[in-house]
């Protein structure tokens, strides 16, 4: 084979790889959406779930008019373009989720997106998979829950509930419901249920 003289991640695989390093980076940030819970009750003069629903609204109205003007965000794939954008599907869960969950249930679906889902993309097809998934997704949740002051037990009990509801919800391959929705919804009422039954 001839070779092409490229290095492995010179300029003609770069944006690829940008786009991925990107994606990365906001999976990994996405606990930090749980300032949330630490929010006034009341801002501006309104309460701070009207507020949530507005910035949703304003996020909903910017992917419409992505999808009509066929505008490219940087990290996005390919058929994102076509369809709602994985985004749009996280905003659509993290609303849903902080409006209907405590902060605990919260932080441990948080903890599963920011590292199980990538894990599962990374790993799918190889002998890592699922356990590199459900073991980050686990470790993650767990430092989240320790976090906000959630009992050794029960933390763990948590963690581990999500992380598997949350990976066995990323597995199917459909667009109809992105995974990032699936994975942060299961994986945040699974640890919720653990509370139930547990905490109550």
């Amino acid at each position: 084979m001839k070779d092409s003289g490229r290095m492995p991640f010179s300029h003609g695989n770069s944006p690829r790889l940008g786009h991925i390093l990107l994606r990365r980076f906001v999976h990994m940030s996405a606990p930090a959406f749980l300032v949330y819970y630490w929010l006034p009750s009341e801002m501006f003069g309104y309460r701070k779930w009207a507020l949530l629903l507005a910035l949703l609204v304003i996020i909903g109205a910017f992917e419409v008019y992505r999808l009509m003007a066929k505008v490219r965000i940087p990290g996005m794939r390919d058929y994102e373009s076509r369809r709602i954008s994985a985004a749009m599907w996280a905003a659509l869960a993290i609303v849903l989720v902080f409006l209907t969950l405590p902060v605990e249930a919260a932080a441990a679906g948080l903890g599963v997106l920011a590292l199980s889902d990538p894990l599962a993309g990374k790993t799918r097809g190889k002998v890592l998979y699922p356990l590199a998934p459900i073991l980050g997704g686990f470790v993650f949740a767990l430092i989240l829950l320790f976090f906000i002051g959630i009992p050794v037990a029960y933390a763990i009990l948590m963690a581990l509930s999500s992380s598997l509801a949350g990976t066995a919800a990323e597995a199917p391959r459909t667009h109809l419901v992105d995974d990032d929705f699936r994975t942060l919804v299961a994986a945040s009422f699974a640890a919720y249920l653990v509370e139930i039954i547990f905490l109550y």
